[in-house]
């Protein structure tokens, strides 16, 4: 696990936290881990393996790097009243309320805002899935429905001045006798401790969890 400088945790109250948090342009990187319909793969450099055989060097990183510089600049104000707004860029991004799911975590969702949501892999990856609104569409289009999600930023409360964004890459693999497969990166969430239930047979999932710093200015 990562280490932070609090030696104990904080009895933090996420919905009154005050202040704005500011990108510190670092993500934390967590070992890359690979998982089955049966739980994690616990052979000795399975993960590693794995993204050699499928070309993934250039998406996963398997160097033992704990911490990568990344340049996305990204600011969330909070009120202490429940609320948010967030920039991204330099450019106005998502207004909304916090809402708490456990100790020192909370769902950041979106008021207004949402965006055009595909079911996928993620649905049964997600811990926090989103609001999403589907309404069905002419069939001339070819699609059955359309559907629209909130837009949610999930944070972990490390401390009073620190905050991380849970963010996680995959790569989804359901034909083991070729190189088909799914590549996702940087989906911010909170991963499903038994995701792999959901799994089917012959089907693997390569992990890479990240954490996106953000501290109080």
């Amino acid at each position: 696990m990562l280490a932070f400088s609090c030696s104990k945790k904080e009895d933090i109250e996420v919905n009154s936290l005050k202040g704005v948090f500011s990108s510190k342009n670092i993500f934390h990187i967590y070992d890359p881990e690979l998982y089955t319909r049966e739980g994690k793969v616990l052979t000795k450099n399975a993960a590693v393996d794995f993204v050699k055989n499928k070309g993934l060097t250039d998406k996963f990183i398997i160097d033992g790097r704990k911490e990568i510089q990344v340049n996305i600049p990204f600011i969330i104000e909070m009120d202490g009243n429940g609320n948010f707004s967030a920039t991204s860029f330099g450019e106005h991004y998502v207004d909304g309320e916090i809402q708490r799911k456990a100790y020192n975590i909370a769902l950041l969702v979106g008021k207004e805002s949402t965006y055009l949501y595909t079911p996928g892999i993620t649905e049964i990856m997600n811990r926090f899935p989103p609001p999403v609104i589907c309404k069905d569409i002419p069939s001339s289009t070819g699609y059955p429905q359309i559907c629209t999600a909130k837009i949610v930023v999930p944070i972990e409360v490390k401390n009073s001045k620190t905050l991380v964004v849970p963010v996680c890459s995959y790569y989804y693999s359901w034909d083991k006798m070729s190189s088909k497969g799914y590549l996702q990166g940087e989906r911010a969430n909170f991963l499903k401790s038994d995701f792999y239930k959901e799994l089917s047979i012959g089907d693997t999932v390569l992990i890479q969890r990240k954490e996106h710093v953000l501290e109080k200015i």
